[in-house]
């Protein structure tokens, strides 16, 4: 750099410092030293001194070098380079750390600055020091701050973009993401709307102007984006007034919504699913209201049992269907109150028709949509319970068979012999009672009289697990011997094997035969009437022999066709494993099977078999005992896919969840939203408590949660503060219940991290709080509404949700009288007024604004809807009544102007133009009566000719003005008299319609009584408004009613009124000419005459007057009539009290 003269150099002499230096020096707040070109101290202040003293405890001295001081904290070169700068002739300053002062660094604004002579020559160099320490800590503290805002900021999971001027300025990195760039500088210096979808770009201009002018924070609200590939988002935006590089700017928070509405699709997809699970389930359920017991919903598996339709049971109670007795009901809540659940509760029934049902019921509470629910699930079991009552009764035939068989029937251990039961038949056969022989073998009573055969016959039964048709000789208890026929098998009886003897007494081979052949018929009896499936299958080749009347009914076939089919074509299984199974069912005795079987329609149904080997003579056959368990399998499977369904809901719910101990309040299971939210492992919390971990901010929460699970058994919605890992609190909502785990009571806790949700529960109460208080105080009436469907998706009304205080004031109603009303009730009307238009607003979110008088109010209103959300509108209507109320005078007066401006150019002109031509024709006889006067004709033909004119000519001429005149002052005063209607202030009271009436009837009764015309006055409604002009209004129609009547047919008079809103109509008709349609309008006019040939000519002034009176009330005067028939003649009034216009 050149050599600076700087102009507060310093020029120091060579020589000592005076005292003067020294003491202007001293008195300076910064520390101060010079040296020369051999950097020698050449001066300093008293602060130097103190603070190389402080710093590096060195006492400096005049003409000591910096050199000498090699101990200092300072690095030596980079301060020599600074001097030697300074020496070549710069001014400049620097920041230079100075060292530690205690814990304190300390640092400094170092000013160098050449020394000139007299002669501008550099000499040495002066040093000011300035401590900046506290503006460096302020400036790195600045520094760091900014760094850390711009990390989270850059890191947040939200997308933040800063605009200035409506352009981007800044984007963090999730912002370019959302947007699909991959740099934030394809973002920068875009304008702000180009991103914004088109339906929302309205309204995000409308937000920047606010919050760049008026600098407002913009409450979160719904908004679209276009991404860089022209695909949309939806986002919610926060808008929010900053600094941005010393600019006002706008910082936008936006959340994307794209997961939330998936989340809330997918909740819609659910709602469904279990819908449609619900109406569809083979068992029937219902859901009821706790609180009244009413039924809320139903399937269709319901109305099948109760035999009802569906409209038959919503809304009603089980106390009002019946379907249950009281005594059962009763007995039923008392259980459900005291255990919370029933479970497989058999209850006696009957259908809406009467019919008996025996159904088994499971009960429990449950929550839907924040209401406590009873669902319940019920069975028809009745067909089972008649079966189970049939095997109950056929298991009694079997025993009572048993017991009373005329043959010989005992059991006896397989393993020692011994016998367990004997039935009547053995005593009567063998003479021993049951008492003898139990616990004693055949062998020890000496039975058999050839042991030898025993032997062989036990060797028979081990190889073939039966022995059929055994001849024998038994001894019996009198030493009698018999022959016997014997057959054993060797069965199970609680897992231990028995052996199952029959023995005849084939002495009399007569009796045997009878016994076989009764036996044998009541053996098919129980085979065909059993209402069990039945089958009888040859296992060598899989053939059905025979099938009992309940199988063919199961399966669809009938006998002959059943008896072709082979147990293969039944039984989806492959053929090899089929006769594997069979195989086992006879050789190992295998009884208990579960198989698929195929129906004649196709159908599988799930069936449990019980097979007993069976042998007829020479042939081995499978008594196969078939029951249908569909219904239990598919309901092992729905709890099974439950089971699974709830596992993986625990598992990975983004809520907090765990399970604790009710007893010690142990955790024994936490799922991934517990670890993510409370910042522990599963090792680090499972077995510990949450008082061992201090997790409840406020203890006074936790026993609140506890006493009240225990009370009730559940807890909802309970928000409290929890303490993570890392000691952070935040803020969860905690719904909990009792379950039970092994028998053992625990607790499962839902808990839902709110900290997000509390902060915008404040911010959405200011908001409302805002917009509640402007919503009230509008002056425009405003109100809220929802469309209205029917089935098919139609738009047939729309309700009132919520109205401003100015709406309540206008309509003069409360607000709990219009809130929640359909619009044709509260308007009362059977189309809802304007339905097609808010349609359009509610359904495509466009906005409206028209002018229309509403009829029923008398009321012109400016309406705007906009659409608040999809199928909703809000109408933002202001009063213009006034408005049009004086733009219609305004139009009337012009009108009624121009009608007086004819008036005073034709009908005032008409007569001024006969007065003229009369006054020339009379100014033409005087002179010819002059010239007649100057004639030279005798005094008596003067005399002739003057009087003819001064007698004949002259008065008709003078007539004719007359005439003319009195036309003129006749219109000038009707002119007046219209002027002075307009004029007069109106006096508004309250009027009895019905005395004023009478009085203008009465003023006109000779007229009434010459016509013999007949009037008729209903009650009429009072109404408000000046008396006397009043009675000039209805005067003037009721005197045209009777002049201009119809001579040839009864005049009638009929006077009536009717309430519309707050105004009052009403009508005078008459039976008279009437009017034709091309004069309605033109009737009101000044002087107009609707035959100005006829008889009855008025002044033309009546209606006119008469309509002006109407206007001044604020009403309104018009006519309806048929020309030939009548008129009728509509004057509305106000009802209540008002002010002229």
């Amino acid at each position: 750099m050149k050599k600076q003269m700087h102009a507060n150099s310093i020029t120091i002499a060579e020589a000592n410092h005076d005292l003067l230096v020294n003491g202007i020096l001293n008195s300076i707040t910064n520390a101060f030293f010079s040296v020369d070109f051999e950097y020698r101290y050449t001066g300093y202040n008293e602060l130097h001194v103190r603070r190389m003293k402080e710093l590096y405890n060195v006492d400096v001295k005049l003409g000591d070098k910096l050199s000498d001081y090699q101990t200092l904290q300072i690095d030596w070169l980079k301060a020599k380079s600074f001097i030697d700068k300074a020496l070549a002739g710069e001014t400049f300053t620097e920041y230079v750390y100075l060292g530690y002062s205690g814990s304190k660094q300390l640092y400094s604004e170092v000013s160098h600055s050449p020394i000139l002579n007299r002669k501008n020559e550099v000499i040495g160099v002066s040093i000011f020091s300035k401590d900046v320490t506290e503006r460096k800590a302020i400036e790195d503290a600045l520094k760091a701050s900014e760094l850390k805002y711009r990390g989270l900021v850059d890191n947040s999971p939200n997308a933040i973009a800063i605009y200035c001027d409506e352009k981007v300025v800044f984007v963090n990195n999730a912002c370019f993401k959302l947007i699909g760039a991959t740099t934030r500088n394809e973002l920068i210096d875009k304008q702000v709307l180009d991103f914004i979808h088109p339906e929302f770009k309205e309204l995000a201009a409308s937000r920047m102007k606010e919050a760049s002018i008026n600098h407002k924070v913009l409450p979160l609200i719904n908004e679209r984006l276009i991404k860089l590939d022209g695909s949309y988002v939806d986002v919610g935006v926060k808008s929010i007034p900053i600094e941005f590089d010393g600019k006002h700017a706008v910082q936008l928070i936006i959340h994307d919504l794209t997961e939330l509405r998936q989340a809330e699709e997918k909740i819609r997809e659910t709602e469904i699913l279990f819908s449609q699970a619900f109406n569809a389930s083979p068992a029937a359920m219902s859901i009821a209201n706790q609180k009244n017991g009413s039924y809320i919903a139903v399937n269709e598996s319901f109305l099948l049992i109760a035999e009802l339709h569906r409209e038959d049971v919503i809304g009603k109670t089980p106390e009002e269907l019946n379907l249950i007795d009281k005594d059962t009901r009763q007995k039923l809540k008392a259980q459900l109150i005291e255990n919370g659940i029933l479970t497989d509760v058999e209850v006696q029934a009957k259908s809406a028709s009467g019919k008996p049902l025996v159904l088994m019921f499971s009960v429990q509470i449950t929550e839907l949509a924040g209401e406590r629910c009873i669902l319940s699930t019920m069975q028809d079991i009745t067909e089972r319970k008649k079966i189970e009552q049939a095997l109950r009764e056929s298991e009694e035939k079997f025993k009572k068979a048993f017991m009373t068989s005329p043959d010989c029937l005992n059991i006896n251990r397989l393993d020692n012999g011994t016998y367990v039961l004997a039935n009547e038949g053995f005593t009567k056969i063998l003479g021993y009672t049951e008492n003898e022989i139990i616990g004693r073998t055949s062998l020890e009573m000496n039975i058999w009289l050839n042991p030898a055969e025993r032997d062989n016959w036990i060797k028979i039964l081990f190889e073939d697990r039966k022995v059929d048709n055994f001849v024998t000789q038994f001894r019996t208890k009198t030493g009698e011997l018999i022959y016997a026929l014997v057959s054993a098998a060797i069965i199970e009886l609680d897992g231990i094997p028995h052996v199952l003897s029959l023995t005849r007494d084939i002495t009399k081979q007569k009796l045997v035969e009878n016994s076989l052949r009764s036996s044998e018929e009541k053996y098919r009896s129980l085979f065909e009437n059993n209402t069990s499936v039945m089958l009888l299958i040859n296992p060598e080749t899989a053939e059905i022999v025979d099938a009992n009347p309940t199988a063919c009914e199961f399966y669809g076939w009938t006998y002959d066709e059943i008896c072709t089919k082979k147990i293969t074509d039944i039984n989806i299984l492959p053929s090899d494993e089929i006769f594997n199974v069979m195989k086992d069912a006879k050789l190992k005795g295998r009884k208990h099977f579960h198989f698929v079987h195929r129906k004649a329609n196709g159908e599988l149904r799930d069936i449990e078999a019980f097979s007993t080997p069976i042998k007829d003579g020479d042939k081995n056959f499978l008594f196969t005992i078939i029951h249908d368990i569909t219904s239990r399998v598919r309901a092992q499977k729905a709890l099974n896919e439950s089971e699974e369904k709830f596992k993986k809901a625990f598992t990975t719910s983004p809520d907090s969840v765990s399970i604790n101990r009710l007893e010690d309040g142990v955790y024994v299971s936490v799922n991934d939203g517990f670890t993510r939210i409370m910042g522990y492992d599963r090792d680090e919390i499972l077995g510990q408590s949450s008082i061992d971990k201090n997790v409840w901010v406020d203890a006074n929460d936790r026993k609140k949660m506890v006493n009240e699970v225990k009370e009730k058994g559940f807890i909802e919605n309970l928000v409290a503060q929890f303490r993570t890992k890392s000691g952070k609190l935040v803020y969860g909502m905690m719904s909990a219940s009792i379950i039970e785990l092994d028998g053992v009571k625990h607790v499962l806790n839902i808990t839902r991290d709110i900290d997000k949700l509390k902060q915008a529960e404040k911010a959405l109460q200011e908001s409302e709080e805002k917009l509640s208080t402007l919503f009230s105080s509008m002056t425009e009436m405003v109100a809220m509404h929802e469309l209205v469907f029917d089935e098919d998706g139609n738009v047939i009304n729309y309700q009132i949700t919520d109205c401003n205080n100015a709406y309540c004031q206008i309509f003069g109603i409360k607000k709990e009288d219009v809130i929640g009303k359909l619009a044709t009730e509260f308007y009362h009307c059977e189309s809802a007024p304007y339905l097609e238009l808010y349609s359009k607003v509610g359904i495509t979110g466009e906005s409206y604004e028209f002018n229309t008088f509403y009829a029923p109010a008398g009321r012109h209103f400016l309406i705007s809807a906009v659409s608040t959300k999809k199928n909703c509108f809000s109408t933002i209507a202001s009063d213009i009544t006034d408005i049009q109320r004086i733009q219609e005078l305004i139009t009337d007066k012009n009108k009624e102007l121009e009608n007086y401006l004819y008036v005073a150019s034709h009908d005032l002109r008409s007569p001024l133009i006969n007065i003229q031509g009369f006054s020339q024709r009379l100014q033409k006889q005087s002179e010819d009566i002059k010239a007649i006067l100057a004639d030279s004709k005798s005094e008596s033909e003067k005399k002739a000719e003057i009087d003819k004119i001064t007698n004949e000519g002259m008065p008709k001429t003078v007539d004719f003005i007359l005439s003319n005149v009195s036309k003129m002052d006749t219109l000038i005063k009707s002119l007046l008299q219209i002027s002075r209607s307009g004029r007069l202030m109106l006096n508004v009271n309250k009027i009895d319609m019905n005395q004023l009436i009478n009085k203008i009837i009465a003023a006109h009764n000779y007229q009434i009584t010459e016509l013999s015309a007949q009037v008729i006055i209903q009650n009429l409604d009072y109404c408000y408004g000046d008396e006397n002009q009043l009675n000039q209004l209805f005067s003037n129609i009721i005197d045209n009613a009777l002049k201009y009547h119809d001579p040839n047919r009864l005049l009638k008079i009929e006077i009536s009124s009717e309430v519309q809103y707050k105004k009052v109509r009403y009508a005078i008709s008459d039976t008279g000419i009437g009017i034709s349609s091309h004069s309605f309008e033109k009737i009101w006019d000044v002087f107009y005459r609707v035959d100005a040939k006829s008889s009855q000519v008025g002044e033309g002034i009546g209606l006119s007057i008469a309509k002006r009176i109407a206007s001044k009330h604020n009403g309104k005067i018009w006519v309806e009539s048929v020309e030939g028939k009548g008129s009728t003649f509509f004057i509305e009034l106000q009802k209540q009290d008002f002010l002229e216009l």
